[in-house]
């Protein structure tokens, strides 16, 4: 079916027009919306511009599993995004083209982010208030979800900015296997960082430092903590074997635990989640 064929056709449109692209796409078969949008923005047509006004092709838009050339990426900032940025309600972003994509519109309607690969340069770039004078004023005060991936250490000043920049966070994922880097002297130096509408945490794949970043309330303060998802063993370590004081009050309101781990929990457990 070729273009024109495309334009005359009146039953099934859309159904039909997103056959006709994945019947294009490589042997992988998954139709991505950023080649869609690339391809077809701006090109005359009205049942086409009708089309790709659709909420398949504008609700998430995912810039990392894609190839996306610097031509690609320019041209998505300055035309496609500054046009189509109140539809979009998830954007999935590496942090080398963050900052460009995130500056190419307002995203009112913006309500998840994920951002993968923290470089060291980028992470201070970024998240660390005395370098980077451009994303720190940027908050993102629609986003309720946020998910974040790296393999290089996460430090409490990059938690202190999360909290800064996503003021509304709701639900908030993370996965690192890397230890952090600074010691309990250092630690002290640091205020408390308040997530003050956080409900649910995922901290299942992370490093135990992680675990502890979270729950000991003289790093972290979690007053709406409802859902926590975590690794037993670190659970348990973190908490000492469900005695510790300092970890107790973040658990306290928590309504939903989910373990990897089948267990028989001791008495300790339950006095620990009260409200489980």
């Amino acid at each position: 079916m070729n273009d024109d064929e495309f334009c005359d056709e009146t039953t099934s449109y859309k159904d039909e027009f997103i056959q006709w692209l994945t019947d294009r796409l490589p042997s992988t078969g998954k139709l991505n919306n950023i080649d869609v949008l690339y391809s077809l923005f701006g090109i005359h047509n009205k049942r086409l511009n009708t089309l790709i006004q659709d909420d398949v092709f504008n609700n998430t838009l995912n810039f990392v599993n894609v190839l996306i050339t610097d031509k690609m990426l320019d041209r998505f900032c300055t035309s496609i995004l500054p046009q189509k940025h109140h539809c979009i309600k998830k954007l999935i972003l590496e942090t080398t083209s963050m900052e460009r994509i995130l500056l190419a519109g307002d995203y009112p309607n913006l309500t998840s982010l994920e951002l993968f690969g923290f470089e060291e340069e980028i992470v201070f770039r970024y998240f660390t208030g005395n370098i980077s004078n451009r994303f720190p004023n940027m908050i993102f005060d629609t986003v309720t979800h946020l998910y974040a991936y790296d393999t290089i250490p996460m430090e409490h000043e990059f938690f202190m900015q999360i909290s800064r920049n996503f003021p509304k966070l709701k639900c908030f994922s993370m996965e690192n296997d890397n230890s952090q880097t600074r010691n309990c002297d250092q630690w002290n130096s640091y205020p408390i960082i308040e997530y003050s509408h956080l409900i649910s945490l995922d901290i299942m794949n992370v490093n135990t430092d992680y675990v502890e970043q979270f729950l000991l309330q003289t790093k972290t303060h979690l007053p709406c903590l409802t859902e926590l998802k975590v690794n037993y063993n670190q659970l348990a370590t973190v908490t000492m074997n469900f005695t510790r004081d300092e970890t107790r009050h973040n658990c306290s309101k928590v309504k939903r635990l989910i373990l990897k781990e089948s267990k028989v929990f001791s008495k300790d457990y339950y006095r620990y989640f009260s409200s489980l």
